[in-house]
């Protein structure tokens, strides 16, 4: 990792693949920061469009340009790592903007707390094509721990800001295929502070064209498994009711029954409720269950 001593105040990591029609609104986002002291490093994650030839656009020496090879969002995350130069690291992704005020809210806030080893987050203004847009509200209450408010509220990745020194010993698990960020949260966060800047400071996008779908069985499957390997820790079991690890893994079963009915896969269908009574059993014996097997014949 690069020496930080006469490095800029932030670096932002963004990474894409064979997203160039997009990725243009990402970067200007970034380089009209009313906060200058960053630095931009994109790094393409294989890229097969034209992505290289529109970053080759911009003339502004803070950014910088990474080609790899494919091998996914936990792996190019870790070269902007790698690479970065700057006091405190933040993310973005190429189909998400920050606002022009989210460095220097971050700044301001870092500042006042005296520089500390720890997270930042702000707020985002998250965009969907079915629903009207969304506002974050929710703040962290002093006496919860930093573990518990993130599994209950969604923290998205272009609001995160960590000082670099982290990732000395973090790095991003480039073997999952899903919830690659709250891995890495929650193995922050279970040595370092969070704080919250309530300011809404990003645009996060949704639309379809993932590798993988939200909602599709496949998906599902490997949250399970995440979810699973995550709650098997002492120290997330430490922080973490029981009431909602169960709550948790009920929902995933659930959606994966769901899921699996809608694909008229009637006996995949059936072991998933059970699973998920074991989590709840009062499912057994509910209407919800009653439909969700009705539905998959």
């Amino acid at each position: 990792m690069p020496e930080m001593t006469n490095g800029p105040f932030f670096s932002v990591i963004l990474t894409t693949y064979n997203r160039a029609t997009v990725l243009v609104q990402a970067i200007e986002s970034v380089l009209n920061q009313t906060f200058l002291d960053f630095e931009l490093l994109i790094v393409d994650d294989g890229s097969p469009d034209n992505t290289r030839q529109q970053v080759e656009k911009y003339a502004d020496k803070r950014l910088s340009y990474f080609y790899q090879v494919n091998k996914g969002a936990g792996a190019a995350r870790n070269a902007g790592i790698s690479n970065a130069r700057g006091r405190y690291i933040c993310f973005l992704d190429d189909d998400d903007a920050y606002l022009p005020n989210h460095l220097a809210a971050l700044n301001a806030a870092i500042i006042a707390k005296k520089e500390p080893v720890a997270m930042f987050r702000t707020f985002a203004e998250v965009h969907t094509k079915d629903r009207a847009t969304e506002k974050q509200a929710v703040v962290l209450r002093n006496n919860q721990h930093a573990l518990e408010y993130i599994f209950k509220n969604v923290m998205y990745l272009p609001n995160v800001c960590v000082h670099n020194s982290v990732f000395q010993k973090q790095v991003f698990n480039e073997t999952l295929p899903l919830n690659i960020d709250y891995d890495m949260w929650i193995r922050i966060l279970l040595e370092y502070p969070l704080y919250e800047v309530e300011e809404i400071t990003t645009i996060i996008n949704f639309h379809g064209g993932d590798s993988i779908s939200a909602g599709s069985e496949r998906a599902h499957e490997q949250y399970i498994i995440i979810w699973k390997k995550i709650f098997d820790s002492t120290e997330v079991r430490k922080h973490l009711p029981l009431n909602y690890r169960k709550k948790t893994l009920f929902n995933r079963y659930y959606w994966l029954a769901l899921e699996q009915s809608q694909n008229k896969k009637s006996w995949k269908a059936f072991v998933s409720c059970l699973h998920a009574a074991q989590h709840d059993p009062s499912f057994l014996i509910s209407k919800n269950m009653i439909s969700v097997l009705r539905r998959s014949f």
